[in-house]
């Protein structure tokens, strides 16, 4: 799998969540199900995978840019999370 993403923004999630971007290959690897995040107007069809690894729930926000998955954000997510987008939220692949 083809990632990318800002190293800026990558420096800010390893500060606020303690995660490399580079994590989200990992978690959309294993991903138990992705949804489709319409909340907003992103101008872009923002995904988010959700894994457990480890014993705990992760969630990796990403755009795909052709081929490339462009991460956004990775983070521990909690069950309650979880539970909430896999009953609100399109279900991808």
């Amino acid at each position: 799998m083809e990632i990318e993403f800002d190293p800026d923004e990558d420096a800010k999630n390893v500060r606020k969540h303690g995660f490399s971007l580079r994590f989200g290959a990992v978690v959309i690897a294993k991903a138990t199900f992705v949804v489709v995040d319409n909340r907003y107007d992103y101008g872009e069809t923002r995904l988010k995978a959700f894994a457990v690894l480890e014993e705990d729930w992760h969630g990796c926000v990403y755009t795909l840019r052709g081929t490339v998955h462009r991460i956004i954000s990775v983070h521990r997510v909690r069950e309650k999370e979880v539970r909430r987008w896999r009953r609100t939220r399109p279900t991808c692949g």
